[in-house]
């Protein structure tokens, strides 16, 4: 990665002395700035929700202009301008299809994918897509607001319900398109499954290695492991996972504690399905605790004075010109770095020796797994290991020159690898140190694998996600890792906002776990209450244009913006920004 840096006036490697060091506080990036949220819609609701996490007053109106979703108009203090952002539901102004939530989940895969579990289109019973809208939108405002403070005039944001909901399905996108998406087998079935003692949880696998070690010890055959493992490794591309029937017999002979006690002897994790109102009672919304923000924005430092514009030539992209170096695996963190790319910035992927191990993992894109291909395009790939003296100096060459450092590590990897902020702090004082990761620190020193599947049983998103009269469970989508992804990056432009506005450094956190929360505010505030869960959705399926071929959407006419083709589907920046 070229450093663009060193003739910007801005600290460097030996000044670290000059970061005047801060009393650690939460940051409010917004302060003093004001917000009019309006449309009666979920993404106007969430969006209103994130923009006061962030410290703006907001206001809203009912009302939003005809097709859209909402529209914000944000007032900064040290601009005449207002900042404008429009959400329209529809990716084309031509495309009628797309006019509410249940719509939007059709027509973009959202049914077809969640509905392989069970084998018919099924609707996510939160309004998922319009959360997802709001989220885009603030990241666009976040962005729109850092581009005014460098010297990128720009005027007006605007993003669609469907073109932020097809990036959340990025991964499977890809692998319906992917060279050997054939090699996908997709069959009904998958977790969570139910213990001899009637406990539903859901078992999670680090490795190949200790899901054979698993199914040996509860007395399974090697045949039905091999043949599970195929199906469960495939998971995060096919949202579907359906197991030997011998292998969920073992399981069902045993109860929680005896699969429990064999899982931590092999490496793996079994976690049970718990309700909202267990998540509620954790965050403690009942004793009128409010839902926390869900990310953690700290000031550690400040240099002396605010970092000078970074520009790029010719370039009216918010991020360009900045560098980031993102040390991340499976979905959440890459998804959180492309999202960076795709606002302008170059990220440099870091990946072990040989390759992110999901490259392997089918359909691939030539030799690269679509899990991989889908969140790395755009990005450059390096390859270190980390435990290697002998590659630090590489790496930290990288670290030196970014103004952003991004890992998903488990708790206390960081200070194994001396890669902490601190550690990188030393030769590059005004570094933005960001952490995507499971549990934010909320599960102890020993958490369970911080993986979306675990998170949704954990947080009781799946009594949400799933119609009321469904069996009890969860989704075998992504939604989690993909908001998580999105919060992290909106928590990364906020803080890149409040270094370029007044000089300070922050750390940045967000968390699996605070991703579920924004996932299920409402369903959780109603839980708190004691009400009952909201009706499912009164839509009938046969009534609504279900895409249930998702390499089709690569030939629809009214999302040829959205998507693009580098070897499968992939989907481009879901914002557009006017400058003047």
């Amino acid at each position: 990665m070229k450093s663009l840096r060193a003739d910007a006036g801005v600290l460097r490697v030996g000044q670290e002395s000059m970061l005047m060091q801060v009393s650690k506080e939460q940051v409010m990036p917004l302060a003093g700035m004001r917000a009019i949220v309006r449309g009666d819609s979920e993404t106007a609701r969430t969006c209103a929700r994130q923009l006061r996490f962030l410290g703006a007053e907001t206001s809203g109106e009912s009302q939003a202009p005809s097709q859209l979703a909402a529209e914000i108009v944000v007032s900064d203090p040290l601009d005449s301008n207002p900042l404008r952002c429009q959400v329209s539901w529809a990716a084309h102004p031509d495309d009628h299809r797309i006019v509410d939530e249940f719509t939007a989940q059709a027509v973009c895969g959202v049914m077809h994918v969640n509905g392989r579990k069970t084998g018919r289109p099924t609707p996510l019973g939160v309004e998922y897509c319009g959360i997802v809208a709001g989220i885009a939108a603030t990241q666009a405002i976040l962005a729109g607001l850092f581009a005014r403070r460098r010297g990128i005039p720009i005027h007006e944001a605007s993003t669609s319900v469907a073109h932020a909901t097809l990036m959340t399905l990025s991964q499977y996108l890809g692998a319906a398109t992917a060279d050997d998406a054939k090699v996908m087998d997709i069959q009904p079935g998958g977790p969570p499954f139910r213990s001899a003692d009637g406990v539903l949880f859901h078992p999670e696998f680090t490795s190949g290695g200790a899901w054979a070690d698993f199914w040996l010890s509860l007395g399974a055959s090697g045949r039905a492991a091999s043949a599970g493992w195929r199906a469960w490794s495939l998971l995060p591309v096919t949202a579907t996972a359906a197991l030997p029937d011998e292998l969920v017999a073992c399981m069902a002979r045993h109860t929680l504690s005896e699969l429990r006690q064999v899982a931590t002897s092999v490496g793996a994790s079994i976690c049970p399905v718990r309700t909202l109102a267990d998540r509620a009672a954790d965050i403690g919304l009942a004793s009128g605790k409010p839902i926390p923000a869900p990310w953690m924005i700290t000031a550690v430092g400040a240099l002396p004075r605010p970092a000078p514009p970074r520009n790029a030539v010719g370039d009216s992209l918010p991020l360009a010109g900045l560098q980031v170096v993102d040390i991340t695996r499976r979905i959440q963190g890459p998804l959180s770095g492309r999202q960076l790319s795709l606002l302008g910035a170059a990220v440099c992927h870091v990946e072990p020796v040989g390759g992110d191990p999901f490259r392997d993992v089918p359909p691939a894109v030539g030799d690269c797994g679509v899990i991989v291909h889908s969140f790395v395009d755009g990005k450059e790939v390096v390859e270190f290991d980390l435990r290697d003296p002998a590659h630090r100096p590489g790496l930290r060459e990288l670290t030196d020159a970014a103004d952003v450092f991004l890992h998903n590590w488990a708790p206390g990897k960081a200070e194994g690898l001396q890669l902490t902020a601190a550690d990188l702090r030393s030769t590059n004082p005004d570094l933005l140190y960001a952490v995507a990761s499971g549990w934010g620190g909320q599960l102890g020193a020993r958490p369970p694998a911080g993986i979306e599947w675990v998170v949704q049983a954990h947080t009781g998103v799946g009594q949400a996600l799933l119609p009321p009269d469904s069996p009890p469970g969860y989704s075998l989508m992504t939604p989690v890792d993909a908001i998580g992804a999105m919060i992290n990056a909106q928590a990364i432009l906020a803080a890149l906002l409040v270094r370029q506005a007044d000089g300070r450094i922050c750390d940045v956190e967000s968390s699996l776990l605070t991703a579920s929360t924004v996932l299920t505010t409402t369903e959780l505030e109603r839980a708190a209450a004691g009400l009952p869960q909201l009706p499912g959705p009164c839509v009938d399926i046969e009534d609504l244009p279900v895409t249930t071929d998702l390499a089709t959407l690569g030939d629809d006419p009214y999302l040829a913006g959205c998507t693009s083709w580098n070897g499968c589907l992939t989907v481009s920046a879901p914002w557009s920004f006017s400058t003047g």
